[in-house]
């Protein structure tokens, strides 16, 4: 029992400690911890010439060589697959993520159902497909990357872990300086709401301030809506000029 008793004690000195110097330390030298599925990739794209065959240097910064233009792509991610389906004609997308088959969560399901690609989560289905381009995560496993180019296939790896709205922003082509607030642009993402949470910081504010007063923004041709989820569900705001 007093063994217990100094344990208990010992911790508690210990925890108290800890909060007096995090308390007592300048926020400079506090190392800020990573979240656990933080990227490591680059989303930085680089690309050569427009002729064949072409190069171009993904997330994982490998120098990717494409001889042409490739009939038969294979995704290993679920957002690679809606990515693909909607630049590309379906029959050319010959493997997808599992994500994809999936009634409950697919956005391409009367795609797959449809062209019946292969479940390209394994080298040897992404190889049964005979793909000239495999586009994968910067997050999936490097090793599938690995040997699929030992056997010649060209994989490039995307940057998918955007953090904040911003750089999904600056990412699609959002000019850097623009002259006026309502100019032009690639695409802008406003988070609306997140169920009944409400904020209200100079970086944020929820709802959405033009959700409540109706404001709209006269330039802007093409705008995608969704009807308000319910409680403890979020919505995005998607303009695209």
């Amino acid at each position: 029992m007093y063994e217990r008793s100094m344990f208990a004690g010992l911790v508690t000195a210990v925890a108290a400690v800890a909060v007096w110097v995090q308390a007592s330390t300048p926020a400079s030298l506090i190392a800020r911890p990573d979240r656990p599925d933080r990227s490591s990739g680059s989303d930085i794209v680089e690309t050569e010439s427009v002729a064949y065959p072409r190069y171009a240097i993904g997330a994982d910064r490998v120098r990717t060589r494409i001889d042409g233009a490739p009939a038969r792509i294979v995704s290993q991610f679920w957002s690679v697959d809606e990515y693909l389906y909607s630049l590309v004609p379906p029959e050319r997308v010959v493997g997808v993520s599992e994500t994809a088959y999936l009634a409950a969560s697919s956005n391409v399901l009367p795609l797959v159902e449809r062209y019946k690609p292969v479940i390209a989560t394994e080298p040897e289905h992404v190889l049964r497909a005979r793909p000239d381009l495999v586009i994968t995560p910067e997050s999936a496993r490097w090793e599938i990357a690995g040997l699929l180019r030992e056997a010649g296939v060209p994989v490039y790896r995307l940057y998918t872990r955007f953090e904040t709205l911003q750089s999904i922003e600056e990412e699609a082509g959002r000019p850097g300086i623009r002259p006026g607030y309502n100019m032009p642009r690639t695409i802008d993402l406003d988070l609306l709401y997140a169920g009944e949470l409400t904020v209200d910081t100079p970086r944020l504010k929820l709802p959405h301030p033009r959700l409540a007063c109706g404001c709209e923004r006269k330039n802007e041709p093409q705008r995608a809506t969704a009807q308000r989820p319910g409680a403890g569900e979020s919505a995005l705001l998607s303009l695209r000029a």
